[in-house]
């Protein structure tokens, strides 16, 4: 198990995020554009399956996932 420290001065559940490794593949996103600041952070919700992400990890995170290896699953 591993485990990643709260931002204390949010009010969620929020983390820094450093990177996203998709399909193993680590996404070439400049760490700063996942920097907290006031009214943004990365929040952790696992009740619901939307995503929001930066235009640029976003756009890199779709064209990984969408060239799935797995046929059963699919991008909606």
């Amino acid at each position: 198990m591993v485990y990643t420290p709260l931002v204390p001065w949010q009010p969620l559940y929020s983390v820094h995020l450093e990177s996203i490794v998709a399909n193993g593949k680590l996404l070439p996103v400049d760490p700063r554009a996942f920097t907290p600041s006031t009214g943004r952070a990365t929040l952790l919700d696992t009740g619901t399956t939307f995503a929001y992400l930066v235009s640029k990890a976003y756009d890199m995170f779709v064209s990984v996932v969408s060239n799935n290896p797995f046929p059963s699953l699919r991008t909606v």
